[in-house]
């Protein structure tokens, strides 16, 4: 039953050519992301890259530790590790400005849909 489980995963050719360390990435993605590949990702609602929002938001992820990084995705998606192959996600990492919200409220996460809310902070 396990082989049958791992055959559906990687098939059955792959792995002899896949050591340990590969085969874990595939199946449940890298421990640690580069901020990049989470920008590669995200969809913008209600504002873009460049708005103030947004470059706050940035700003914060770049400073973040991995493990805050990963802590970051288990709050927007419910998964602390980015999947090793981002392109046939179902929902991408979206960012959605609230203006309307209270500039001291807390950033409201949606998991089913890996989608953040933020008000307008006034400061990093």
């Amino acid at each position: 039953m396990i082989k049958s489980g791992v055959y559906d995963i990687f098939p059955k050719n792959l792995t002899m050519f896949l050591g340990w360390k590969e085969a874990e990435i595939r199946a449940t993605g890298k421990k640690a992301f580069d901020i990049q590949e989470l920008k590669d990702i995200t969809e913008y609602r209600s504002c873009s890259s460049t708005t103030d929002m947004c470059v706050k938001f940035w700003k914060v992820m770049e400073q973040l530790t991995d493990e805050q990084k990963c802590l970051y995705l288990k709050f927007t998606w419910g998964r602390a590790r980015l999947p090793s192959d981002c392109r046939n996600l179902s929902y991408r990492h979206g960012l959605e400005h609230c203006p309307g919200r209270q500039t001291d409220s807390m950033p409201v996460s949606h998991t089913c849909f890996f989608r953040c809310d933020f008000p307008d902070y006034t400061s990093v």
